[in-house]
């Protein structure tokens, strides 16, 4: 009898103990769906092109995240920052020194910096000009455009036009270069301290007024016309140098053919006498003789002989 009281006292007791666990699953279980139901959002994701930081009701937590998945718990927020690197320009009219206006374009390529201090100091000061991201409570966003406009479009436009009027509009041309370099190393020392960088500044689109285009263009036609009647005067000096020196060279032979007649002449008048004329009579006669044809009749006088030609054979 005993032991069947203690049986059922134990059985009791286990089933009891049974029961107080399944309650406790339950609360759990309970508590958990509350969680679930009170934080949404605890599974956020940072976009490719973006990094993020969770900001807790402490404060943000200053861990920079990447493009991925993040943990973002009860009343967390995920904020984030976009991180371009995008040409943005600006068309500019400037009155230059001579009172004229010089239009122009100047693109600035330019980020926002990467390091966690430059992202962390971003969120803090930058609060008021967060943006609900996709229409999602829990993400907020800090956009490029509002970075551009505050650290980057004011001092690059300023800076432009400081450097720009100083010159007349008909030195801009030449100055090009002078102006760029001067522009880039302003603006790199405007935006050193700030979240942006600069990476490049480019300048295009130079506009001129009337009045320089058509002066610009007059002084392009008289560069022409100079540099064309300079060829022109090259090639004549060309032609008349060449007419100079091959006139010299004939000269030369001329005088040389001259010289050499004349000593000819030298040798021979000192060599001339009765038994050389007598060499050249014969070295006559053989000529003829040789050419003597058929039905040719030669004629002596003595002294001298002719060739006389039969013609009976010229028909």
């Amino acid at each position: 009898m005993i032991n069947g009281i203690l049986k059922n006292g134990i059985s009791k007791t286990i089933k009891k103990g049974e029961k107080m666990k399944n309650i406790k699953l339950i609360i759990l279980a309970f508590i958990a769906s509350m969680v679930l139901v009170g934080c949404p959002g605890c599974n956020e994701v940072v976009p490719q092109g973006y990094v993020g930081m969770v900001k807790t009701v402490g404060g943000l937590t200053g861990e920079v995240l990447q493009p991925g998945h993040h943990p973002c718990w009860s009343r967390d927020k995920l904020l984030l920052v976009e991180m371009q690197e995008v040409y943005k320009s600006e068309d500019l009219s400037i009155l230059c020194a001579d009172d004229l206006n010089f239009k122009f374009t100047i693109q600035a390529r330019c980020r926002p910096k990467r390091d966690t201090k430059t992202i962390n100091k971003l969120l803090n000061d930058k609060g008021a000009a967060m943006e609900t991201f996709n229409e999602n409570v829990n993400v907020n966003v800090l956009k490029f455009q509002h970075l551009y406009s505050t650290y980057v479009q004011k001092p690059m436009i300023e800076i432009a036009r400081g450097v720009v009027t100083k010159y007349e509009t008909t030195q801009i041309r030449d100055a090009r270069e002078k102006i760029k370099k001067a522009i880039v190393e302003q603006l790199t020392k405007a935006t050193e301290n700030s979240p942006m960088e600069i990476t490049e500044i480019v300048l295009s689109n130079f506009d001129y007024p009337d009045e320089i285009e058509n002066a610009m263009k007059k002084k392009k036609e008289r560069e022409i016309a100079i540099e064309t009647e300079k060829k022109e005067q090259a090639i004549k000096l060309l032609k008349a140098d060449n007419r100079l020196k091959i006139a010299q060279k004939n000269k030369i032979v001329r005088a040389a053919e001259a010289e050499a007649e004349a000593a000819y002449m030298r040798i021979i008048g000192n060599n001339i006498n009765q038994k050389f004329l007598t060499l050249k009579k014969i070295e006559a006669d053989m000529t003829l003789y040789e050419n003597v044809g058929k039905g040719d009749k030669v004629i002596m006088d003595g002294s001298k002989a002719a060739m006389m030609i039969n013609t009976g054979t010229l028909k």
